[in-house]
């Protein structure tokens, strides 16, 4: 029965020991995840703003082509108000 007792307070120290790193694992575990699933979140979020700014540079686009259209027809119509005037 003596055999008995040391072995179970090596066996309990073994168990705590056991628990204590079960426990700091979590912890490691629990502060990798929770500023990956932050960084998951605001990459989404960069992710659909990097889509929009694109719509946004293909409309600009659009209208500077519209703009240039639109110019060059003034030019045009000044042209031939400048040679009207000077017939």
């Amino acid at each position: 029965m003596a055999n008995h007792v040391p072995q179970q307070e090596g066996t309990g120290r073994l168990e705590r020991q056991r628990n204590l790193f079960v426990a700091v694992a979590a912890f490691a575990l629990a502060a990798v995840a929770l500023p990956m699933a932050h960084r998951a979140a605001s990459h989404r979020e960069l992710k659909g703003l990097n889509g929009r700014i694109f719509e946004l540079q293909l409309a600009i686009v659009d209208t500077r082509n519209r703009i240039r259209v639109v110019e060059a027809r003034i030019l045009d119509a000044q042209r031939e108000a400048t040679k009207e005037a000077t017939r």
